[in-house]
């Protein structure tokens, strides 16, 4: 049996946002938002990446958010 450590062991998970959180940070409605999710569910290359946690249920990672943003300023 192995014991972890968790003081040098940590997870780092990322600062998930909801559509209307998205919404409020690029100045675009929550139904822009969430069309985006649904074409990227397609394939389609259209505003920041999210990631499905159900049929119904998308997230947002901040930090890609960001990323995304600040490659779309003209």
């Amino acid at each position: 049996m192995t014991i972890l450590d968790t003081n040098t062991t940590a997870a780092v998970f990322p600062e998930l946002l909801t559509a209307e959180q998205v919404a409020d940070l690029l100045g675009v409605s929550t139904a822009t938002v969430s069309r985006w999710g649904a074409m990227r569910d397609q394939g389609q290359e259209v505003g920041p990446p999210c990631y499905a946690l159900s049929d119904r249920v998308r997230r947002w990672d901040a930090a890609e958010v960001h990323t995304w943003l600040h490659r779309t300023q003209c």
